[in-house]
């Protein structure tokens, strides 16, 4: 096909792309609007460590660093799992795959992120996770340092996860000019037989 001819064809199948956008864009806004909503909520976990005898040299800073791992361990086996159930009403097995846990390199905070079907809910979860990972902290001191947490930013109200409007439109209506010019590609092409 020529580049005439493929201009010709894109000229008089306009309104194939057109309509192609338009149909897909509504078809991606309707498919959101049944979707169901996930929805996150992240809190931050500041972890410290302090030397029992203010003389210590110890390095308290990779002290705490390396526990890190040990105390997202705790927070997701056992009774802390039960616990993080029971505050987000869902099952035991879920906390799994409900809350995540990152701890940024160099550093010694450990962000708590949950999903759930409600704000509420995610909110919940975040909340109940990052109190567990606080109380493995004061459980994990030694006898020369003593190791502590706080919860720095409580998980707010939980935000949307799935994609929003404006991306299942563009995404739709793309896919849907692209169909379009498919379509009007191979009726030029027919045409022309």
């Amino acid at each position: 096909m020529s580049t005439d001819a493929l201009w010709h064809t894109l000229h008089t199948s306009w309104w194939l792309i057109a309509l192609g956008a338009l149909i897909g864009a509504l078809l991606a806004a309707g498919a959101l609007m049944v979707a169901p909503k996930s929805y996150s909520s992240t809190s931050t976990v500041l972890v410290t460590a302090a030397p029992v005898d203010p003389a210590s040299t110890e390095d308290t800073l990779d002290f705490a660093q390396k526990r890190l791992p040990n105390l997202v361990q705790m927070a997701g086996s056992g009774e802390s799992r039960a616990q993080i159930a029971a505050a987000g009403g869902i099952d035991e097995s879920a906390v799994d795959s409900a809350v995540s846990y990152d701890i940024p390199e160099e550093t010694t905070v450990i962000e708590v992120t949950a999903s759930g079907e409600t704000a509420e809910g995610a909110q919940s979860l975040s909340d109940a996770a990052a109190q567990t990972l606080v109380q493995h902290a004061a459980d994990s001191s030694t006898q020369g340092i003593t190791m502590s947490a706080e919860v720095l930013d409580a998980a707010g109200t939980g935000e949307v996860a799935s994609p929003g409007l404006p991306i299942a439109l563009v995404t739709g209506a793309l896919l849907g000019a692209l169909l379009g010019l498919v379509l009007g590609l191979v009726r030029g092409a027919r045409r022309r037989v």
